[in-house]
Parts: structure tokens; C-alpha cells; sequence
């Protein structure tokens, strides 16, 4: 897998606000901005295949950033959906101190917790049920939680996650 970035900066946000955006996929960039979250494009080089999204974390010259990464090969509505879903573990983390240890994964010394295109309804409450309303709040018409990927699982805890974060 390759990767390519995006990195919201939070000083570049104008009057308006992400409501304003044409789509889902713009509206769930700019609530990335907004929060200071990454996001990085991962392109499959060949099947991806459960893998939707991984959040893990970055070092770079802003310090320790939440990076979220996401599969290229999805529709955009998806990808969405994917965004807000770690948007959601983020926000429960930094707001809430869920503690993410139980879904945390390690790959060279690197936390990441990662998210399975696997669909279900979710709970009364928690992070999935907050990205099925921010989804739905920025226009998806019927979106669903995911699952969060088992860290013993396999190496990576998903589908081609060591490759890519190895490029990385």
C-alpha cells in the first residue's frame, strides 16, 4: 500500500461552516480540520481486504497528531463514514478518556486502533452511535457503525496495515 496526505490545518478555516461544504466526503475533511486529525489516503496495491480505517498516531513539527488512515479504494460516502467513525474515537479519547487500550494494536512501537469494513447497528451510545449521527448530520442518508478490528487477529490487526504503516 502507498500512501498520500492530507492535512487539515486548522488557521486556513474561512467564515461558514462545514455545513456549507458540497458533500459528506468535504463536510467529514472539514470536521478533521476542525479537531486537528490527519488524514492519509492509503491506495491497496492489490485487495484490501477488510480493512476501512486505522487511527494511530503521528510525530511531526505541530508534536504528537492523531492520524487517521483511510482505504482510497472506497466510495466516497464510505469514506465518509470512515472519517467520521474515527473522528468519533477520537473526540470519546480526548473528551470522554475512553480508554482505547483494549482495541489498541501495535506495529513498530506505533499504537493505531483499526476499523473493519465489518457494518453493524450501533449502541444507544458511545462512538458509534456519535459517527452514525455526525454522518448523518453532514447528509449520508442511512449510515451504520463499524467494527473495530481485533489487535491479535492478525499481524497489524488488519487486512495489509504493516505495509502500510512501514512506508510511513
Amino acid at each position: 500500500m502507498t500512501t498520500s496526505s492530507t492535512t487539515a490545518e486548522p488557521d486556513r478555516v474561512t467564515e461558514g461552516t462545514i455545513y456549507d461544504l458540497p458533500n459528506p466526503l468535504a463536510r467529514a475533511y472539514g470536521m478533521a480540520m476542525l479537531l486537528g486529525l490527519k488524514i492519509e489516503l492509503l491506495k491497496p496495491e492489490g485487495d484490501s481486504g477488510d480493512f476501512l480505517a486505522a487511527l494511530t498516531l503521528d510525530v511531526d513539527d505541530r508534536g504528537i497528531r492523531d492520524v487517521a488512515l483511510i482505504c482510497d479504494a472506497l466510495d466516497d460516502n464510505t469514506k465518509a463514514e470512515a472519517i467520521f467513525f474515527v473522528l468519533s474515537i477520537v473526540a470519546c479519547n480526548r473528551e470522554m478518556g475512553l480508554d482505547l487500550s483494549p482495541w489498541c494494536g501495535d506495529v513498530d512501537g506505533r499504537p493505531f486502533v483499526g476499523v473493519t469494513t465489518e457494518r453493524v447497528t450501533p449502541e444507544k451510545a458511545g462512538f458509534g452511535r456519535l459517527a452514525v449521527e455526525m454522518s448523518r448530520s453532514a447528509g449520508i442518508a442511512d449510515p451504520t457503525a463499524f467494527v473495530i478490528a481485533d489487535p491479535s487477529e492478525a499481524p497489524g490487526g488488519v487486512h495489509g496495515l504493516n505495509d502500510t504503516m512501514e512506508t510511513q
